[in-house]
């Protein structure tokens, strides 16, 4: 029972690290956000102040003035969207993750399932249960059955066979007795 306790913590402590980095991300595309505001505000009051200066208006170069905005705001603007993308990534990737719950649910699945298969008992049900002499486990299987045959002709207890039954042969032949 330890094992799928530690399991669950184990599922439980990755799925809140994905909160806080998912957390993380978003805050940190809202910072770079800020930023863009910050550089396009900033750019375009240097280029009016610029154009200014030299008495020109902002029209007659607008391609200039196009271009110094994007390459100020164009890298956190990229950043930004790289963090928002990073985020949604790893939110669904945390849903995909199972959760503690069903983590411990699919383990009691997967050893009913084995259970059923092999038709033993799981380790912990077996420290429970009192354990079975070794014979009687032998002779439920077709091996443990010729086992037993063979002990009891060599105890000299002949097994007795009524007259008109037959002995089937390994080459599939009847013998009457």
């Amino acid at each position: 029972m330890g094992d799928k306790a530690e399991i669950g913590v184990k599922v439980k402590k990755k799925s809140s690290l994905c909160r806080k980095g998912v957390i993380g991300l978003y805050v940190c595309a809202g910072l770079s956000l800020i930023c863009v505001i910050y550089m396009l505000y900033y750019s375009i009051t240097y280029v009016s102040s610029y154009y200014a200066s030299y008495g020109m208006s902002i029209s007659e170069g607008i391609k200039d003035v196009i271009q110094y905005v994007a390459s100020s705001t164009g890298n956190y603007l990229g950043f930004a969207i790289l963090f928002f993308a990073a985020a949604v990534i790893l939110k669904k990737v945390d849903a995909l993750s199972p959760k503690p719950e069903v983590a411990q649910q699919q383990i009691e699945l997967e050893n009913t399932f084995k259970e059923q298969l092999t038709g033993a008992v799981p380790k912990e049900e077996a420290l429970e249960t009192e354990e079975e002499p070794q014979q009687d486990a032998e002779l439920e299987t077709p091996e443990g059955e010729m086992e037993a045959e063979a002990l009891e002709e060599a105890a000299g207890e002949p097994e007795t066979q009524e007259e008109g039954d037959s002995v089937e042969l390994q080459e599939g032949e009847k013998k009457e007795s």
